[in-house]
């Protein structure tokens, strides 16, 4: 199961809670609107299992980008997950955006990051120091109300551990 809470007042409800039941393997999407948001500024908030969570902010002054947060496959004929996560970051605009990735929690240098006009990058973070966890934060550099939060954990099949910063958050 998937709930996913806007903290704004979405078509005039405030806490609006948006409820999701997915099979191991399927995908889910969803589309809105940032106009049925009453004061034009979207927050987001989607938890699942084993530590699955997002939280994305934004406005009508939002990057033309389109990300995806992805675990990294090694291998051409047999896929097997690195416990890797690749952000995968389409520029749709005709000018260059910047954006950092700031790791929340398991000290990992800020990346700044150049995204060419109508290009996309793949940008893999090393999750092996951390038993495969991730809590990182995309944000866009001049626009303080952009920011997508990605956590959780990439699992490979493999015997890892539990969150190191379980309990300390």
């Amino acid at each position: 199961p998937f709930t996913m809470i806007t903290s704004e007042s979405f078509k005039g409800v405030k806490g609006k809670v948006w409820a999701y039941a997915v099979k191991a393997g399927d995908k889910l999407s969803e589309k809105i609107n940032i106009e049925d948001f009453d004061n034009g500024v979207y927050d987001f908030r989607i938890t699942g299992p084993n530590g699955f969570y997002r939280h994305f902010t934004g406005n009508k002054q939002n990057p033309q980008i389109v990300i995806k947060a992805m675990p990294e496959q090694s291998g051409l004929v047999s896929k097997k997950l690195t416990g890797n996560l690749i952000f995968s970051i389409e520029n749709r605009s005709s000018s260059a955006v910047s954006i950092q990735i700031i790791d929340n929690k398991y000290k990992t240098a800020t990346r700044t990051v150049l995204l060419k006009p109508k290009a996309t990058s793949n940008l893999v973070s090393n999750l092996s120091k951390n038993g495969n966890w991730y809590d990182l934060s995309i944000i866009n550099i001049g626009n303080s109300i952009f920011k997508h939060r990605y956590s959780g954990k990439i699992e490979t099949g493999q015997i890892t551990t539990s969150d190191p910063y379980m309990g300390n958050a």
